[in-house]
């Protein structure tokens, strides 16, 4: 399936996004929102875009305001995790179809997107978390806080140690995390910094009477944020278990896309009104 770079213009603002649309013959007129984390962006979400079209889904995955392609404010204080929520609320509203949205956050966007689903439960079918044990440990908003200090001040390029990090792990989007660092706000990364290190309550409790069904997917390697025994307590608070793919760190949907794409269709077949996807796809 192709995957087409496009804008979405929203009642906050416009999004630079990633579309992928089903084939013709199969279209369950059903409609993805994939939110990107602290760092990321919406091509961490290719390799995972053309499945779910290809299942018959609208995939759409979008930058948040001042994230990479998408323009946003200079000011910090405009990316509270309440805005950046408000913006995803828009953007779900301006690719609705019949049904509301299903919702996959990886990370911090699973943060954003169970702030959003707080704020409208009706507005979201689903919410499935990438990555994402709805927690912040106090070393890891410490850091959140220190780096925020060192990028307004001395800008991106502190960053850069960081991204080459990464890049080591991920050769082949070395090119795309360095871009990231000259194309993102400064605003955005270190309001959001702020943001993320200030959000260290209880995040999963205001979700449960929400309704809204929550499945939970992690890499088994993945430790950076949670164990695989922290992802799965998150996961039973919802009444199921959490998905542990193989092979797979924190870009669970980067290593595994076919066993991410697999999971995330399997459970929306689950819910009331479903059209199973096609059988046999992904491959497991």
């Amino acid at each position: 399936m192709t995957v087409t770079p496009t804008h979405l213009t929203t009642s906050t603002g416009r999004f630079a996004a990633l579309y992928a649309a089903p084939p013709v013959h199969y279209d369950t007129d059903s409609c993805i929102v994939l939110v990107s984390g602290f760092l990321g962006s919406k091509e961490d979400y290719l390799p995972l875009l053309p499945l779910l079209a290809s299942a018959g889904h609208h995939a759409y995955a979008y930058d948040h305001r001042g994230q990479h392609e998408s323009d946003g404010p200079d000011d910090p204080a405009a990316y509270s995790i309440q805005t950046l929520a408000d913006d995803l609320r828009a953007v779900a509203t301006s690719v609705r179809r019949r049904r509301p949205p299903q919702l996959v956050g990886h990370c911090m966007g699973g943060i954003i997107a169970r702030a959003a689903v707080i704020d409208d439960p009706g507005a979201f079918s689903t919410l499935a978390l990438l990555a994402c044990p709805l927690n912040i440990p106090a070393t890891v908003a410490a850091t959140l806080s220190r780096g925020a200090t060192l990028v307004r001040w001395l800008g991106l390029i502190t960053l850069r140690p960081l991204i080459a990090q990464w890049a080591r792990s991920e050769p082949g989007r070395s090119t795309l995390m360095e871009a990231r660092l000259h194309t993102s706000k400064r605003a955005h990364l270190v309001g959001l910094a702020r943001a993320l290190a200030a959000a260290t309550g209880d995040l999963t409790t205001p979700l449960t009477p929400t309704r809204v069904p929550v499945l939970v997917v992690h890499g088994v390697h993945d430790t950076y944020l949670a164990s695989p025994a922290e992802f799965e307590s998150l996961a039973q608070r919802f009444g199921r278990a959490a998905v542990c793919l193989p092979e797979a760190g924190h870009n669970v949907q980067i290593h595994q896309p076919q066993g991410t794409a697999r999971a995330l269709l399997d459970f929306w077949a689950e819910q009331p009104h479903a059209t199973a996807p096609l059988a046999g796809f992904p491959a497991s």
